[in-house]
């Protein structure tokens, strides 16, 4: 694998070395969630998911106490622990609300307990360990991830043997195809995001599909648009002003051309229009209306407390299959509103930083920027990975740009 060595990164960080303990524990964080799908599935009951899932959680702190590694000139970005602090502390509110007075069984209120407290531990383990990790083992790391995720759920996928829901199995198989894109170099790190697209699009999961293509885009759109981000960002806006504007023609547009290809012997319109009827198309054509004024109708009722973290589906019966909506109904509006915050320092980040800024030419910039960009897109029509620190794809992107946050001389250019 080839990997970026920044001036800075060996002058400033000192960890040349790598360590294969930190590596491989680095890689069960963020194969946790994965490995304990596999056991449940295998052994059967939620205990076997739940240990192996905490196990992995704690994994990256067993290096850094080992090691005892003292890292000069790094320090935690202070708006992105803040967001992280109001989202735990707003999340144990909503937690001990529903506890206080539940409105549905003990397990629930067990369960809600469980999400909550890994949701502390998750970004507890990630601002204490983050910045101890070298690049290159964070690399490594990435890679064994996604290879992991990969080969293995796409076996799931073809053999179906797994009781997890598709989309889900999806959602994996992609993140790891965006994780190596990200990790490698050259022409070689769109052979994986060919093999994943193609296996998503055999499993059926046109949200994936879509969702990497926009993700491929806008890292596409994100390198060329360094040097004039202004520009870009006019142009954006304009585009989108108009589309706005139109926006009732080009749906009515889009529904009348999915009407006419409903028969049609064409894949790509066999691919997106399988399960459609004209009926379904006139009247929803994303399959999505109803969930979602369900639960636009769940977080009217509760806008300020949510049902709880990860109680949306014992409360709705159902997923609202939008990231951003079941982030408000489980966690309540501050809830949503603090992940936004946390989210936008990337943001703002990738605007205000010079177009020669050492970060952009790490790889670890480019796995974050991926993972970033196909949450954004995926989580309107599914539950993507956003606002969840038990999903893959968001415990990458946070990691990795703790990791980059913590290294503040990566925001400045290269010094000759």
């Amino acid at each position: 694998m080839k990997i970026v060595k920044t001036q800075l990164e060996g002058t400033h960080n000192g960890q040349a070395n790598i360590s294969i303990v930190g590596i491989a524990c680095l890689a069960m964080f963020f194969m946790g969630t994965g490995l304990g799908l596999v056991a449940q599935g295998v052994i059967g009951g939620e205990k076997s998911y739940h240990v192996i899932s905490l196990i992995g959680l704690i994994c990256p702190m067993i290096p850094v106490v080992l090691m005892r590694r003292r890292v000069p000139g790094i320090a935690v970005n202070k708006v992105v622990f803040a967001a992280a602090a109001a989202i735990c502390i707003i999340a144990s509110i909503t937690t001990i609300a529903f506890v206080v007075n539940p409105s549905g069984n003990s397990g629930e209120s067990t369960s809600l307990i469980f999400k909550t407290a890994a949701l502390y531990i998750t970004f507890i383990v990630m601002f204490a360990s983050a910045k101890w990790y070298n690049e290159r083992e964070l690399l490594w790391a990435f890679a064994i991830f996604a290879i992991f995720e990969g080969v293995v759920f796409t076996f799931f996928a073809f053999t179906r043997s797994l009781d997890v829901n598709q989309n889900t199995i999806a959602l994996r198989i992609a993140s790891s195809g965006l994780v190596l894109y990200g990790v490698l170099w050259g022409g070689i790190k769109y052979f994986p995001i060919l093999g994943t697209s193609s296996a998503v699009a055999i499993v059926g999961s046109r949200t994936a599909l879509l969702a990497t293509i926009c993700s491929l885009t806008i890292t596409t759109i994100e390198t060329r648009s360094r040097g004039n981000r202004f520009g870009y960002f006019i142009v954006f806006t304009l585009l989108f002003a108009v589309l706005f504007a139109n926006l009732s023609s080009i749906t009515k547009s889009i529904q009348d051309l999915a009407i006419k290809n409903l028969n049609s012997s064409n894949p790509v319109a066999g691919f997106f229009l399988s399960d459609k009827s004209k009926q379904k198309i006139k009247n929803d054509f994303f399959d999505r209306r109803k969930a979602w004024n369900y639960a636009v109708g769940a977080i009217s009722k509760r806008p300020l407390l949510g049902v709880g973290v990860g109680g949306e589906h014992s409360a709705l019966g159902f997923r609202s299959h939008n990231a951003y909506l079941s982030i408000a109904v489980e966690g309540g509006l501050p809830y949503l509103f603090f992940w936004i915050v946390l989210y936008s320092t990337f943001v703002r980040r990738l605007i205000i930083s010079s177009p020669r800024a050492i970060w952009f030419s790490s790889p670890v910039f480019r796995v974050v920027m991926a993972c970033f960009s196909y949450m954004l897109f995926a989580g309107m029509a599914e539950s993507s990975g956003v606002g969840s620190v038990g999903t893959p794809i968001n415990q990458v992107f946070l990691f990795g740009w703790i990791w980059i946050s913590s290294r503040r001389w990566y925001f400045a250019p290269p010094t000759d």
